[in-house]
């Protein structure tokens, strides 16, 4: 749990959930407007333990990104993809590394 205060007043709180592998499953603001816990961040994980998908949801609206991310053999991330609501492509990052021997 994580407490924001700003003058004294809180101003938010955060709550970090994680799994059995102590990997972050899911980032969690309490609105003080909707009296609720809200998720802002969902985190999961393929075979491997990698991280294979993030969502994160816009705070009072009905928004949220869907981030998929690919991997080589050596587990180095190789593209992310995000999508907007699940399935409106936005754009993606290619990651590509050069190796130097000595």
């Amino acid at each position: 749990v994580e407490t924001v205060y700003r003058k004294g007043n809180v101003k938010e709180t955060n709550y970090y959930y994680y799994d059995t592998q102590n990997r972050m499953t899911d980032i969690v603001k309490y609105s003080y407007i909707a009296k609720r816990l809200l998720p802002e961040t969902v985190f999961e994980y393929n075979e491997s333990g990698q991280l294979f998908k993030r969502t994160d949801f816009t705070p009072g609206k009905s928004d949220y990104q869907n981030w998929l991310f690919k991997y080589d053999a050596n587990g180095l991330k190789t593209e992310e993809h995000c999508y907007l609501k699940g399935n409106m492509f936005r754009g993606k990052l290619i990651y590509k590394y050069g190796f130097e021997k000595d």
